[in-house]
């Protein structure tokens, strides 16, 4: 209580403002990188508390760097690359738009390494990416995904997890393929 705003972590100040902008009840909100700065707990809430303003109507302009954060709570997200709009759209739309230029990636999990890359050799040649503890295979759709899961499972290959990666808003923006950052999912 006795202790000034001037004293406070970066952090701090920037909860206080954020406070402060949702304050009241408007129509139209501002926030520039709101969770910048922001421990992860804090700053889930406050994208929680964006959408449930998102959810009363009102409308909301949101900077952020944090691509995730804007995947998880946009309507429509501009991509600015110096000072030009380099994209826009829907999140879906975007996403949709990125996954119908290239292969969807589909990530196996062998129980036998050496045993998959044997039949991928084989049957995918060049159409597959070989990684630590698992295998990305690049089809054209699911219906061919689901096709390589019954192949698999018909030439008796153990399989540990099979699943399809799903874009994002930084594979569009910034065009990365799957690579060693993949989460091992099992499904």
């Amino acid at each position: 209580m006795n202790k000034k705003i001037k004293t406070y972590s970066f952090g701090m100040k920037k909860k206080i403002t954020f406070i402060q902008a949702c304050i009241g009840d408007f129509d139209t909100y501002i926030f520039d990188e709101p969770t910048s700065g922001v421990d992860v707990e804090s700053a889930t809430v406050m994208m929680t508390i964006i959408s449930e303003i998102c959810s009363k109507g009102a409308a909301v302009l949101l900077t952020s760097h944090n691509l995730e954060e804007l995947e998880q709570v946009s309507d429509y997200v501009y991509f600015l690359k110096n000072g030009v709009i380099e994209s826009e759209g829907t999140v879906n739309d975007l996403l949709t738009k990125q996954d119908d230029q290239k292969k969807q990636p589909y990530v196996v999990v062998p129980l036998d390494m050496a045993e998959l890359t044997h039949y991928l050799n084989n049957h995918y040649h060049d159409d597959y990416s070989r990684y630590d503890s698992h295998i990305a295979v690049y089809v054209d759709d699911c219906v061919q995904g689901s096709a390589l899961l019954k192949e698999l499972v018909q030439n008796d290959i153990d399989i540990v997890a099979f699943y399809q990666r799903q874009s994002n808003l930084k594979e569009t923006l910034f065009g990365s393929d799957v690579d060693e950052t993949l989460d091992i999912k099992q499904s």
